[in-house]
């Protein structure tokens, strides 16, 4: 299960940089954040 909470652990890194820059991410296009 360590690759699953791995997955968890980024998706909430993820989850709080996009709160904090939900702006500058908005106006990234989709193809830059993946």
């Amino acid at each position: 299960m360590f690759f699953m909470s791995s997955a968890m652990a980024a998706f909430s890194e993820w989850r709080l940089d996009l709160i904090t820059h939900h702006k500058a991410i908005a106006e990234t296009p989709l193809c830059e954040i993946a």
